[in-house]
């Protein structure tokens, strides 16, 4: 179950999701409305941005599953 910040990261990810920003554009502009926010945190509200927007934007749910994809960590690695 996702917490409520996780939440709301989701929904101002879903917001934010535009074509034309870089992984770490859409995480720079995540981090200033949370600055306290984990990766962790983050990359759980992405998986459920593109959860919760696939069935009615593909689109955007595409760009955030690559921002997801892009900022969880690689194996062996602690967030």
């Amino acid at each position: 179950m996702a917490t409520k910040r996780v939440q709301e990261i989701c929904a101002v990810l879903v917001r934010l999701a535009a074509p034309d920003l870089s992984p770490k554009q859409l995480f720079d502009a995540v981090r200033q409305e949370f600055p306290e926010a984990t990766r962790k945190e983050i990359v759980r509200a992405a998986f459920l941005a593109v959860i919760t927007t696939a069935d009615v934007d593909c689109n955007k749910a595409r760009k955030l599953q690559s921002f997801a994809l892009a900022e969880r960590p690689v194996a062996g690695t602690e967030i």
